[in-house]
């Protein structure tokens, strides 16, 4: 794993122009993360609201958003059980999702059917949301 990824960082608030294309640190995956190489992520109504301030005292600036993301597992904390370090597409469903990998607690990662694809893939995190 390198030491650094590309990420889409919000370093002020306010339009699209408030988005950076930087290089940042890959963190070492946490006992109960997965660390997810991202294939797809969507843009929901909580990320445009921190991209225009709604949230300045909660949103410490700069930050990565994102809350939705398809891709792979690449890496999985030693108490996180009910996943597998495999090729298959994982649907995280967590925040700092802008960037080449995402890291998200176990307890927000399900695993997708082999055949459906990342777009498929990406389409199902609104579903597990309602649910």
């Amino acid at each position: 794993m390198p030491d650094s990824m590309k990420a889409v960082v919000l370093t002020r608030f306010g339009g699209p122009e408030a988005f950076e294309f930087m290089d940042v640190p890959v963190s070492a995956v946490g006992s109960r993360q997965v660390r997810v190489r991202v294939h797809a992520t969507a843009v929901n109504p909580l990320d445009y609201q921190i991209r225009r301030g709604d949230y300045p005292e909660l949103v410490p600036l700069p930050t990565i958003i994102g809350h939705d993301v398809s891709g792979v597992i690449e890496d999985i904390g030693r108490e996180c059980t009910s996943h597998r370090r495999v090729s298959a597409i994982a649907v995280a469903l967590h925040g700092q999702c802008c960037r080449h990998v995402a890291m998200s607690p176990c307890r927000h990662v399900a695993m997708s059917p082999w055949r459906i694809g990342v777009g498929a893939a990406m389409r199902a995190t609104y579903a597990l949301y309602r649910n």
